[in-house]
């Protein structure tokens, strides 16, 4: 038991990290930009890299996790994120930078994904989603932090490669937390029937593609969301950045809520109620221009959001009665995915149409959300029917 809390924790804290680290190109990219004087496109097509970079990790983490000490893998991970993060605030070259991007999004892949996997392995059932929530909530903490100081630091004058800078400091808090925290999971695995496994893999594909969607859909929120406040409800970055540490209080406070609500509601009509309210929200928010429609827009949005990726995960590794790293992998890679795609097609959809057209498009993925999981919610259906006896 004992040795499950300081599992438990680790995973927070890794999260934690996270939520401070992936918030910060939407902060800082219209300074990073000019640094490198070129369009903010640009750099957001070089961001993309990050996304690689987790793809790959995850990738890589799903055969690696049950054969490797975690541990180990940790500090050297710790390791690659400090390099990592000294190239990212020092280069003078774009493609340097952009070789260091990469190797941040490697690093961030690994440690998502075995925090990730630390919770997977050690609950079941609905504590499974609960603990999942729960860890999430711990990336709204870093991402809720990371904008707010960041906008402030910013807007007094700091120059963006001294806030990344300053993750350093957070990143040899964990090194010390991992070098501490034994971290030993043991094996657990069960027969499962063939055609069982045929049966689970329509639904597991579009639990998979379900997550895809959410993630273009709150990547682009995240990457361009800072910027859009500023253009188009002409905000300062202190203001942009308060609207999205707002978005990210409500998804910690929904988080945190979604871990009660989730023991007495089954995880997948939770998904569908915050993915429709998520989806609604958002259309609000690109349709308006009155700053505190917005403001409401944002909070409904993180409230809509804050259950979706760790419900979905949740879902998604309940349809085997074993922790499988692999299964995890499939639906966190198609997450990755989403993310990795978020980029592009939306710094595509801005240079070609309009940052707000780019925006309404993206969120219009979480209706494709609703619409998945509610299909394998039919199919589950029609099974279990079909298996009663007449």
């Amino acid at each position: 038991m004992k040795s499950s809390r300081k599992l438990t924790t680790l995973a927070n804290v890794l999260f934690c990290f996270n939520g401070i680290i992936c918030l910060l190109p939407g902060v800082v990219l219209i300074h990073i930009a000019r640094s490198f004087q070129v369009d903010t496109h640009i750099i957001g097509y070089i961001y993309t890299l990050f996304t690689l970079g987790n793809i790959t990790a995850v990738q890589c983490n799903g055969r690696l996790l049950e054969k490797t000490d975690i541990r180990v893998q940790l500090l050297l991970v710790a390791g690659l994120v400090a390099a990592s993060i000294i190239g990212i605030s020092s280069v003078g070259s774009l493609p340097l930078f952009a070789f260091f991007v990469f190797a941040f999004g490697v690093g961030n892949g690994f440690f998502s994904s075995t925090a990730s996997y630390i919770i997977v392995h050690l609950y079941d059932n609905k504590d499974r989603s609960s603990r999942l929530s729960v860890l999430h909530f711990f990336f709204s903490i870093g991402a809720i932090i990371s904008p707010l100081l960041s906008g402030a630091l910013l807007a007094n004058g700091i120059e963006w490669q001294s806030i990344y800078r300053l993750v350093l400091p957070l990143l040899a808090g964990v090194l010390l937390f991992v070098w501490f925290t034994p971290v030993r999971l043991s094996k657990r695995q069960q027969h499962v029937e063939k055609n069982k496994i045929d049966k689970l893999k329509l639904s597991a594909y579009a639990i998979a593609v379900s997550l895809f969607c959410y993630m273009i859909a709150e990547g682009s929120f995240m990457f361009w969301g800072n910027t859009y406040f500023i253009e188009y409800l002409a905000v300062d970055a202190t203001q942009a950045g308060f609207l999205i540490s707002v978005f990210w209080f409500f998804m910690s406070a929904g988080r945190i809520l979604s871990g009660l609500i989730l023991r007495k509601v089954n995880v997948e009509k939770y998904i569908l109620i915050c993915s429709g309210v998520a989806f609604a929200a958002f259309m609000v928010l690109v349709n308006s221009s009155d700053y505190f429609t917005v403001l409401a827009a944002v909070s409904l949005m993180g409230l809509g959001f804050s259950g979706l990726y760790a419900c979905i995960l949740s879902y998604g590794t309940l349809q085997l009665p074993y922790p499988s790293a692999a299964l995890m992998s499939l639906y966190i890679t198609f997450g990755s995915l989403g993310g990795l795609t978020a980029s592009p097609f939306s710094s595509w959809l801005k240079h070609s149409f309009s940052l707000k057209a780019a925006l309404m498009i993206s969120g219009s993925f979480m209706a494709a959300v609703f619409i998945l999981i509610a299909l394998t919610v039919v199919n589950a259906g029609s099974e279990n029917n079909h298996q009663k006896p007449n």
